[in-house]
């Protein structure tokens, strides 16, 4: 119990200590300021004055300059990407992978692949069901086809 209450003194004591240098540095910054003012004339308040008038009226025109350079520098990095063609995720973690449409397994592709070789599984799941929805419409594509030649024979058939 007395250690708590020595360690409550304690921190009580560093709050006052830490409010004391706040108070001494408010303090200064007022005296400062305030001898800042007083001991100005004419030439440093006209000083003061020109600094700020110039920029009020440069700004603007700083400005504009700062965009027409950000937009130079912003059409140069699109032209730079569409020389290139689109860019990837992979590519812009550093790894250049390129699939071939006609390949079924990952030996064929002609880049370095990362350490993690992360996504490999997913690609090749999506192209096994891409492959199965192809298959799937193509039959599909053939029994319309077979019912209407099939329609065509029963006409002749049954008349």
């Amino acid at each position: 119990m007395a250690e708590l209450q020595e360690l409550i003194a304690h921190l009580g004591d560093s709050v006052q200590k830490l409010f004391g240098v706040f108070g001494i540095a408010g303090q200064r910054m007022v005296n400062n300021t305030k001898a800042s003012f007083d001991g100005m004339d004419t030439v440093m308040w006209l000083r003061v004055v020109v600094i700020v008038c110039g920029y009020l009226l440069l700004r603007p025109y700083l400005m504009q300059l700062g965009a027409k350079a950000q937009e130079k520098q912003f059409g140069k990095g699109i032209e730079e990407s569409d020389e290139h063609g689109k860019i990837s995720p992979n590519e812009l973690r550093g790894v250049k992978e390129e699939i071939p449409d006609g390949s079924d397994d990952e030996g064929a592709t002609s880049a370095q692949a990362s350490a993690t070789e992360w996504g490999k599984k997913a690609r090749k799941r999506q192209r096994t069901m891409l492959k199965k929805m192809i298959d799937a419409e193509e039959k599909r594509l053939q029994d319309l086809q077979d019912d209407e030649e099939d329609k065509d024979i029963e006409q002749y058939l049954v008349g």
